[in-house]
């Protein structure tokens, strides 16, 4: 989790630091969490870098936010992948509920550890999931 006040002044470059680890195939998720961010251009910035980490973006303005946005972030994210491989959907542990077509899908955690389980919706209908 990066927590941001601003502009980063560090002479670096998270963005292409990010997309590095990535490549490498470290299995990481990076979560932003900005505070009191007025330009939107930042945001954007910010958005996109989370993103490119495999995570999510919070514009926080008050502390009650800031703490909503930490619980939030540091609850594991899944995906759900068809049996080509394409993720069909994604989301977090006990959030929303999702509706997936028969077939048979790969959810990942991205919890260390963890290995792919397949999940088999039957040929009877549309079922909803809640990770």
């Amino acid at each position: 989790i990066l927590i941001t006040d601003g502009e980063e002044t560090c002479e670096a470059d998270p963005k292409t630091v990010i997309a590095k680890l990535r490549e490498q195939g470290f299995d990481t998720q990076i979560n932003i969490v900005g505070f009191a961010i007025e330009d939107e251009a930042l945001k954007s910035e910010f958005a996109d870098w989370a993103s490119i980490g495999g995570g999510d973006y919070f514009d926080t303005n008050d502390a009650q936010q800031l703490i909503e946005s930490l619980q939030v972030s540091l609850v594991p994210q899944f995906t759900v992948s068809n049996v080509r491989g394409e993720v069909v959907a994604q989301g977090r542990i006990d959030g929303p509920s999702l509706e997936l077509l028969p077939g048979e899908y790969t959810v990942r955690l991205s919890v260390d550890g963890y290995d792919p389980q397949i999940l088999t919706v039957p040929p009877s209908g549309a079922a909803k999931a809640v990770f």
